[in-house]
């Protein structure tokens, strides 16, 4: 990978596992979007993503 180009998963990141998959496998961040969105608690949804940090 270019060292001037960021990667980011931004596909079917739903819980804090799949947040530390994509940090394990080289992505940078991720991008959230109904995984969070169509929850219903929101609050409870980025707790869980961001417990592994």
């Amino acid at each position: 990978v270019n060292p001037n180009v960021r990667v980011l998963c931004g596909a079917g990141v739903k819980n804090g596992q799949d947040v530390a998959k994509a940090l394990e496998l080289g992505a940078e961040g991720v991008l959230l979007a109904s995984g969070v969105t169509k929850a219903e608690d929101v609050h409870a949804v980025l707790a869980d993503l961001v417990a592994s940090l």
